[in-house]
């Protein structure tokens, strides 16, 4: 009797949240653990019309070890396809970084030139910034030491410059999210797709202020909510830049996408953590050029992998059978 049941069974289509891998099984195993074939990792099978959540997308489950291997298998397969989009954005925000905070600098030692000048017996400044650098230094250190009130101008243009390298960060890691999105789904985006973000960078910077605010609030009840709301709204940043789903249907969406994966989104956090100091540890920068590709490749893969969308395939001729409980 009970083998005849199975006989009579519908057969179930479904994608591994992990892999992508194609799998079939029985109607029996939905909301059940299963173990991929292709890439071993134990999944929950989905019900694909119950986890529907429009617009392309559908609730999957996550695997964190799986969405560290195949964002590997990605970022390996295509190394600089992911590091010319970090590594220009970081060059950017450099020279940004430079060029206001020596506007900022020069626009204040304007004001206070002849005082300098004064205490430095007459010596060129622009020789001495070049030559003796530490002196200059320390005659601004005591002039301002002596009247801490002009230090108040250099705040205010010092927070102008970074106000401005703060919107040109987020309108490039807009562009960057966009760019890994399209390498996670196995396309070749064009460069130019890294500076696309300007139409979203006000509504992205609101979330942004907004996610910080619930994340803190959260941390100021006790410190778990606030670990649970940065994990549940953590997918609202991609939901903006791909979906452009607005705040509230962000926020809604949220709820919906991380619902059964919190666990594993909480793991895979620390990994990412793990994975960031030691990149930090590598001197010469050269540790984030390595490592905060692969990261920004890893958030991108979770996000499709949570919404149920396509992944390129991280590996060629991988079996397609039955999940087996």
């Amino acid at each position: 009797m009970r083998s005849s049941e199975v006989l009579l069974s519908v057969l179930i289509e479904y994608a591994c949240p992990s892999c992508h891998a194609a799998l079939e099984t029985t109607e029996q195993l939905i909301g059940k653990l299963a173990i991929c074939p292709a890439c071993d990792a134990r999944q929950l099978v989905a019900d694909t019309d119950a986890d529907d959540l429009g617009d392309g997308m559908r609730h999957g489950s996550i695997d964190a070890t799986a969405l560290l291997h195949t964002a590997w298998k990605i970022y390996y397969s295509r190394p600089g396809r992911c590091m010319l989009p970090v590594a220009i954005g970081y060059l950017l925000v450099f020279v940004c970084f430079a060029l206001t905070m020596g506007a900022s600098l020069s626009y204040f030692l304007s004001f206070d030139l002849a005082e300098v000048k004064q205490q430095l017996a007459g010596d060129d400044l622009a020789e001495m910034a070049v030559s003796d650098p530490l002196r200059l230094a320390a005659t601004l250190f005591e002039m301002l030491r002596e009247d801490p009130r002009k230090l108040l101008p250099l705040l205010q243009y010092a927070s102008v410059a970074m106000a401005i390298c703060l919107l040109v960060t987020v309108w490039l890691q807009i562009g960057e999210a966009l760019m890994m999105l399209q390498i996670a789904r196995g396309h070749r985006p064009s460069l130019w797709l890294l500076f696309r973000g300007s139409r979203l960078l006000a509504p992205v910077m609101v979330a942004g202020i907004l996610f910080a605010a619930i994340v803190l609030s959260g941390s100021l009840l006790l410190v778990v909510p606030g670990v649970v709301w940065a994990i549940t709204f953590f997918p609202m940043f991609y939901l903006l830049v791909e979906r452009r789903a607005g705040l509230i249907g962000s926020l809604k969406l949220c709820r919906k996408i991380t619902h059964g994966n919190k666990m594993q989104l909480f793991v895979l956090a620390m990994l990412m953590l793990g994975i960031s100091t030691i990149g930090a540890l590598i001197p010469m920068g050269l540790g984030h050029i390595l490592v905060d590709p692969y990261l920004a490749l890893l958030g991108a893969v979770t996000y499709l992998s949570l919404t149920g969308q396509e992944l390129v395939a991280p590996a060629t001729g991988e079996p397609r059978a039955l999940a087996r409980g």
